[in-house]
């Protein structure tokens, strides 16, 4: 969670600026496989989530649990396309701020990745059709 690891809250700051050695550094350090940020990530105030999932290519990260996030469709959209050279399996998109339009098209992104498993809940999803 954002806000309990100074090094991990420095590292995320970091990757906005293109740099992503040293946090998939720490990721191989700590072992992480499951990377929780499901509180205010400082990727998402900056509208830069895509290059989380940049981040992410090349590691053992399977899991990213991004929970109440206020994700909108543009972070959704970026951190979904960039996922395709990642081991990420599972996404929780959970409770953030993505519409039925947007969920359609983060879905049709990760179709060549190795996602499984993807939440949605507790998003602007009313009156949908399955995605």
């Amino acid at each position: 969670m954002f806000g309990t690891n100074t090094r991990l809250d420095m590292l995320l700051v970091e990757i906005s600026k293109g740099d992503y050695a040293p946090f998939r550094a720490y990721l191989k350090e700590y072992e992480v496989t499951d990377l929780n940020l499901d509180s205010k990530c400082p990727l998402v105030l900056k509208n830069e989530l895509g290059h989380l999932s940049k981040a992410l290519q090349g590691t053992a990260v399977t899991s990213v649990d991004l929970y109440g996030n206020g994700i909108d469709s543009s972070n959704a959209i970026d951190f979904a396309a960039n996922l395709k050279n990642s081991q990420v399996k599972s996404v929780n998109l959970g409770y953030n701020q993505i519409d039925a339009a947007v969920a359609r098209e983060v879905v049709a992104k990760l179709k060549d990745t190795f996602v499984k498993k993807i939440d949605l809940s507790l998003n602007k999803l009313k009156n949908i059709d399955a995605i």
